[in-house]
């Protein structure tokens, strides 16, 4: 009889760098955040506004605009896992 394999390290699955949340502050990404952060992963948001006033959540944001380009290398520079939740602008 083979013994059973060794249980993974439990960090052996999360990403090395940030999980970045595209549209982290709209109606589908928000509660994503919120959830990454409450799994205790580290969390980059990427929103085409700066952080509100207030908003003490521990993670880091990054400005970009997906229609026009701008802030986009910035964004992505070191995330080992994208998560797409952005919607149409408004």
């Amino acid at each position: 009889m083979t013994p059973a394999p060794s249980p993974p390290h439990e960090n052996a699955h999360r990403p090395a760098g940030p999980v970045l949340v595209t549209g982290g502050t709209g109606t589908l990404g928000r509660p994503l955040v919120d959830r990454l952060l409450a799994d205790g992963l580290p969390v980059r948001v990427m929103s085409r506004k700066p952080r509100r006033e207030g908003d003490e959540r521990p993670c880091e944001w990054a400005v970009c605009d997906l229609v026009k380009g701008t802030g986009v290398t910035e964004a992505v520079s070191g995330v080992r896992a994208p998560r797409e939740s952005a919607t149409a602008p408004s």
